[in-house]
């Protein structure tokens, strides 16, 4: 995930510490207390996860529910100090970007956001088929994020969604870029 957003310039264009900050949040805690078990089978073999979450995404859920009950630990707490709105945006960011990492999210996420790629692809009259060497004719940066917070979450659920696996190799791939 750093290196996605350093080197790969999504810092830059989140604009916004509170995305930034949720996005390393989001890699660090996306696999807390994974019980080393994948949903479907929570769900087949009817797990207290399965049950909790209502076989969504079972062990996500847990993930982000386990992860914010440690940080409202006294010991942890440094959700205090952050201000109401930010917090609120910070909570909405990191719960959005760790359910991204269920893999039966692959393919609407991936859906979703070729669709958002496409969309601006088009209001800048630039197409291409193959859209890893993309170059804008503006020098515009063709990633799909506006000031929309919805645009901002789901890049940001793509990348963490990439760095957890869901398109094997980004990663690396991103890094050498």
């Amino acid at each position: 995930m750093h290196c996605l957003l350093t080197r790969g310039g999504l810092h830059k264009r989140l604009g916004e510490d509170v995305a930034i900050f949720a996005s390393y949040l989001a890699a660090i805690t996306h696999d807390y207390e994974h019980k080393g078990l994948n949903n479907d089978f929570l769900v087949r073999v009817g797990d207290e996860l399965a049950f909790t979450y209502n076989d969504i995404s079972p062990m996500e859920n847990h993930h982000i529910a386990a992860a914010f009950k440690l940080m409202r630990q006294k010991d942890y707490n440094f959700i205090k100090k952050i201000p109401r709105e930010k917090w609120v945006r910070l909570r909405r960011l990191l719960i959005d970007m760790v359910l991204a990492t269920d893999m039966k999210q692959h393919f609407n996420i991936l859906s979703k956001f070729q669709s958002k790629l496409q969309v601006k692809l088009r209001s800048t009259n630039f197409a291409a088929p193959n859209l890893s060497h993309l170059e804008s004719p503006s020098n515009e940066d063709p990633l799909p994020i506006s000031d929309d917070d919805a645009d901002k979450s789901l890049v940001l659920q793509v990348r963490v969604h990439a760095c957890a696996g869901g398109f094997a190799g980004c990663c690396v791939y991103g890094c050498r870029v």
